[in-house]
């Protein structure tokens, strides 16, 4: 998640750097240190990160899907290999840059100060790039999951064949195609036939989703186990 300002510190920067320069600092050769050209690649790649792929609440287009989710978390992944750290290299670099310009004695005490606090907020700014984590994404993934677990399952399972019951059932999946396996399958005691003959047969099934929602559904009784306890419906 990104919880720090994404824009680059102006007092990082090479123009924040040329007006902290006397006309004599800019003027010997000796003060040629190099400084501006770091802190000018610095934000051009802090500035080259895409941010609003690095936090769920700003990512395009917006994961609706585990497999979007997925990859919304691979491509933010991608970018913190390679955009986040490069900036985070090009920072480092100029800092070192920043560090050795500050005890330069050619330059005046006022632009020599200023490399010296450059230095400082360069090393402040890159802690959260290195510190950045993709909790929110990763999150994403597992809620997504949940939600579909919570449609894709159910409890108190029933059948009923031309409106009577004839069993119930401990739990139940809904699977990709639509089709419904129940397991814990108990019949009722007073049936006049064998569960293996509904085979074939619609039968109305219904059940309790994990969010509480109900499904209900007619649905013909494709296979059913030797032991009668577990079956398929499509």
């Amino acid at each position: 998640m990104i919880d720090f300002s994404t824009k680059f510190p102006k007092n990082a920067s090479n123009a924040y750097w040329q007006k902290k320069k006397s006309f004599k600092d800019k003027a010997k050769k000796a003060t040629k240190t190099g400084l501006g050209a770091e802190l000018t690649k610095a934000e051009k790649a802090w500035n080259a990160i895409p941010w609003k792929q690095l936090d769920f609440r700003t990512v395009k287009p917006k994961p609706k899907t585990i497999q979007e989710a997925k990859q919304a978390l691979a491509t933010a992944k991608t970018i913190q290999s390679t955009q986040v750290r490069a900036a985070i290299a090009a920072m480092q670099n100029a800092a070192g840059k920043a560090k050795t310009t500050g005890r330069s004695k050619a330059l005046s005490d006022g632009a020599a100060g200023a490399a010296q606090a450059i230095e400082i907020v360069l090393n402040r700014a890159k802690v959260p790039l290195e510190k950045l984590k993709l909790d929110d994404l990763a999150g994403e993934i597992v809620r997504l999951e949940t939600e579909l677990k919570g449609r894709q399952s159910l409890r108190e399972v029933t059948l009923r064949f031309e409106r009577g019951f004839v069993a119930s059932g401990q739990k139940a999946t809904i699977a990709a195609d639509n089709s419904v396996t129940v397991a814990g399958l108990r019949w009722e005691p007073s049936l006049t036939q064998a569960p293996k003959t509904y085979k074939g047969k619609k039968l109305a099934v219904t059940g309790t989703r994990l969010d509480g929602s109900l499904y209900a559904n007619d649905m013909v009784l494709t296979s059913i186990s030797s032991d009668a306890t577990k079956a398929k419906f499509k």
